[in-house]
């Protein structure tokens, strides 16, 4: 790519520069020549624009970076399990020993340098399960469509995503061994389908395997989360329900005191005590699933940056050959000049005067045209 950009970049500027010996041989250039303002230097208008433009997508760059995940990055180490062994003795009904998730859950929680954890069914950054589906709401008629995120979590999830709780409460550990039928939604959520106070509200969904409708109560309002990306530009209506430790798959979120990534190994001895077999994935911090998520759009920023500095110094040689060549060509009207008594300021406004007024003009042309630009979605 750097290798064609450059190859395009050399024969524009031949093919383009062409234009202006053309016309320094035609009789036409005497005009531009005796103090015409056309000509090459009409080129510097797009320059500037150009230039201004990239210097805002810079801008928009760091607006990303430091875009609000509605988590706490640091010190949070995430991973996905998925279990084999049930722990079932060897003519045991697996249905009746669930694998041991709730051991290797309180394992993990008393290695050293681990502050917080939490398991879900999905990570911080990671997202959850994805609906596309009818929502029903307690009292309104009909369904609305429900494009958002749902999410099984354990107890403390919040607090150890760094997530705020708004309203209502967390999660405990008796509505996770009662499978309680409730729910904690984000405030997006809250404020799309229920618009005031939602707490003791139920909706709907899906349905059990009898085709009876599951009621969730609202018990509970968390802060937004930008479940995949931090390029999105908003974040999905999510709802949590309380985890299920017979899950056999499942995320693992662990906010540490110390570098999150020295306690991988002792986490992964921990699973593999229990199940050899078991894949670990996606072992990353969330400062790390954040870069990836803005992988692209700095790659893209440090190429036009790139381009950019190149396009510069194209347009420094462009500007300084074009100006030197209008000297060149004007050195009799400038002699007849300064013998009627024109001062060198005079004579070196009167070369600057072309080029500085277009720039001028560029400038602002481009800085109203960068800011439209800027002013709509920039990822």
């Amino acid at each position: 790519m750097l290798w064609f950009t450059l190859g395009i970049s050399l024969l524009s500027a031949i093919l383009f520069g062409l234009l202006p010996a053309i016309q320094a041989s035609s009789r036409r250039i005497w005009g531009v020549l005796m103090g015409g303002r056309g000509g090459a230097f009409g080129g510097n208008l797009s320059r500037q624009r150009h230039s201004l433009r990239s210097a805002l997508m810079a801008r928009s760059f760091e607006k990303l970076m430091r875009v609000n995940t509605g988590v706490r990055a640091d010190h949070l180490l995430t991973m996905f399990v998925q279990l084999h062994d049930f722990g079932c003795a060897k003519d045991e009904d697996w249905t009746k020993c669930p694998p041991k998730t709730e051991q290797i859950f309180d394992e993990i929680a008393s290695l050293p340098g681990v502050e917080r954890v939490a398991f879900a069914m999905g990570t911080p950054l990671g997202g959850g399960m994805d609906y596309r589906s009818g929502l029903y709401v307690e009292g309104v008629p009909g369904n609305q469509n429900y494009r958002g995120s749902g999410r099984a979590v354990t107890p403390g999830f919040f607090a150890t995503s760094g997530i705020r709780l708004l309203a209502g409460r967390d999660f405990t550990a008796d509505d996770t061994k009662e499978k309680r039928s409730i729910a904690v939604i984000s405030e997006g959520f809250a404020r799309k389908y229920f618009g005031g106070n939602p707490l003791g509200k139920r909706f709907s969904t899906h349905d059990d395997i009898k085709g009876n409708r599951v009621w969730m109560e609202i018990v509970g309002v968390v802060n937004d989360t930008r479940d995949h990306a931090v390029r999105e530009m908003m974040a999905d209506p999510t709802y949590y329900t309380p985890f299920y430790f017979g899950n056999i798959q499942w995320g693992i979120t662990i906010r540490t005191s110390v570098d999150p990534m020295s306690l991988a190994k002792a986490i992964e001895s921990v699973v593999w005590k229990t199940d050899k077999t078991a894949p670990i994935t996606n072992v990353k911090t969330v400062e790390e699933l954040i870069n990836n998520s803005a992988a692209q759009p700095k790659f893209q920023a440090v190429l036009l940056g790139t381009f950019s500095v190149l396009g510069l110094f194209l347009a420094v040689i462009g500007i300084y050959g074009v100006i030197s060549y209008s000297v060149v060509q004007r050195t009799h009207e400038i002699g007849v000049r300064m013998a009627l008594g024109a001062r060198p300021s005079d004579v070196m406004g009167l070369v600057l005067s072309q080029g500085a007024t277009l720039a001028v003009a560029g400038i602002l042309v481009g800085l109203a045209g960068a800011l439209a630009i800027s002013a709509k979605p920039a990822i």
